[in-house]
């Protein structure tokens, strides 16, 4: 079998050569079907149906429904959304391959689901410090702020703090805070 096309096709689907090739059992259905393709065409084609099972690279064994239909002639199979909506791959359209994130889900137990709320303990003199006794501090005027930013902020910064992921600073230096709505609006 040659490498299967992925596409955001509305169905998966086989050429008629490799399910004669294979011994599918494809079954005739009585009306035509409509298939949305890749990049917003569509074509009719008789409805045409087999099962089929492919196991791919760095996947799990995937068993579908499929249609049997004219595709690319270098492909045998085209898997489309039902199969990128089970599978959920992570691909890299640039190099035309699928992530590494099957390590991740290979090598689970190593990861963990949460961050501890405080660094771990450091051996050692590992503390960080720069000096800066003989420098003078910059200094930029805080941008003017809703009152809803300064909320936000504050209600951040107590968070934080709870959660012990920052301290309360002793630097001189400072930076003005920028705030920007999420996509979600808040």
């Amino acid at each position: 079998m040659s490498p299967p096309a992925v596409c955001g096709a509305s169905v998966n689907a086989l050429s008629r050569q490799f399910a004669v090739r294979a011994g599918l059992e494809v079954h005739e259905r009585e009306r035509s079907l409509i298939i949305r393709l890749g990049g917003g065409k569509q074509t009719v084609v008789p409805r045409r149906v087999t099962t089929f099972s492919i196991k791919l690279p760095n996947f799990p064994m995937y068993t579908t429904g499929s249609f049997v239909t004219e595709i690319s002639e270098s492909n045998d199979a085209m898997l489309g959304m039902p199969w990128l909506n089970e599978v959920n791959p992570i691909i890299d359209w640039m190099a035309r391959r699928d992530s590494g994130v099957y390590l991740l889900v290979e090598f689970r137990d190593v990861f963990r689901s949460e961050l501890p709320s405080v660094p771990p303990a450091r051996q050692g003199a590992m503390d960080a410090s720069i000096d800066v006794s003989d420098a003078n501090p910059d200094y930029l005027k805080q941008f003017p702020l809703s009152k809803d930013q300064r909320e936000a902020i504050v209600q951040w910064t107590r968070e934080m703090l709870k959660a012990k992921l920052i301290r309360p600073s002793s630097s001189p230096y400072c930076a003005p805070t920028l705030c920007f709505r999420k996509p979600s609006g808040e």
